[in-house]
């Protein structure tokens, strides 16, 4: 009777299942669509003592709920949507720096950005799970998020160009010679920019090596076809 008696405290649930999940971002003409891979017999089993139970959540309360009207109220003050572009994006500096810009906190908590992020084929895999990352995150000002190895389709329309992506310096190799690899990197981004960014474009240039930052400052100088 112990027996019965303990066993009837329990409930047990059991839940098993395998789906396939679709994800697709908004992208530009181009650029490449996100999928998640189907969990194969996964299961989540879970057992609940009666007392550990809670009661159901209680409704939402009808004047709790924003209406559409009043969330677009809200909205009236926020500037102009800006498109940001970002190299090397799948990269450890642009992992912290995604965020910020998605949160408010680089340029202003009143500032809807879009992101397209520029990878390689070698980090798209990586690139594809920092863009579901940002999604799942819900930022309010992070409207679109796309991704690409195309600077020509990544750099449309781009108000702001971070480009971040450069080769890291190896063991025994020469600054000069990271600078002839890393130039042509940013040569052909330079040429992208040129071709399909904003008129107005912003550009910041973050690479290897440092001793080159007064060939960014003399950039100034050039003309924009010039670039």
């Amino acid at each position: 009777m112990a027996a019965v008696a303990e066993l009837t405290q329990y409930t047990n649930t059991s839940h098993r299942f395998s789906s396939e999940v679709s994800y697709a971002s908004s992208r530009i003409s181009g650029l490449r669509r996100l999928h998640l891979r189907p969990i194969k017999n996964s299961g989540i089993r879970c057992s609940v003592t009666s007392n550990e139970v809670q009661a159901a959540p209680e409704a939402v309360k009808a004047e709790e709920v924003k209406k559409k009207a009043e969330f677009e109220e809200e909205t009236k003050s926020w500037k102009k949507l800006v498109n940001i572009a970002v190299s090397g994006a799948a990269g450890m500096i642009s992992n912290h720096l995604l965020f910020k810009l998605a949160s408010g906190e680089v340029l202003g908590y009143d500032q809807p950005i879009a992101l397209k992020l520029l990878g390689s084929e070698r980090s798209l895999q990586a690139l594809e799970g920092v863009a579901m990352e940002l999604e799942d995150s819900l930022f309010p000002l992070l409207r679109e998020v796309s991704i690409g190895i195309d600077p020509y389709e990544v750099f449309q329309d781009a108000d702001w160009a971070l480009l971040i992506g450069a080769k890291p310096r190896g063991p025994g190799m020469e600054r000069a010679a990271l600078l002839d690899i890393n130039g042509q990197i940013f040569v052909e981004q330079g040429k992208a920019l040129n071709a399909v960014a904003s008129r107005d474009v912003k550009v910041l240039v973050v690479g290897n090596p440092c001793v080159w930052d007064w060939k960014i400052q003399l950039a100034w100088k050039v003309v924009r076809v010039q670039v």
